[in-house]
């Protein structure tokens, strides 16, 4: 059994060795030092989604989306003043609203 609050490691002959737990302050100050020589080696990030296609339309960016709870279209509104409704399925514009602030 180990002391309150240490953590158990185990060296590479498998006997557990008590550390005492460092302050948060001690990790990061350790961890941006294992990052400058070189230590920790940052993952490579992969979107947890698949692009399936590219929707263009708006001449601004687009700053909102709503879908539909059945599923069966989705809206978008733009810095170009505009509003467009979407066929979710097949990516066809059904309607343009515009003029909108």
């Amino acid at each position: 059994k180990g002391e309150a609050g240490a953590i158990v490691s185990f060296k590479s002959i498998g006997m557990p060795e008590l550390e005492k737990p460092q302050s948060r302050a001690m990790q990061i100050r350790a961890m941006k030092q294992r990052t400058r020589e070189g230590g920790l080696v940052k993952p490579e990030w992969h979107a947890p989604w698949k692009l399936m296609r590219v929707i263009q339309g708006h001449l601004g960016w687009v700053q909102s989306i709503a879908i539909d709870p059945a599923n069966k279209f989705f809206v978008t509104g733009s810095s170009d003043r505009s509003i467009k409704v979407w066929d979710l399925a097949s990516g066809k514009r059904l309607l343009t609203l515009t003029g909108h602030v």
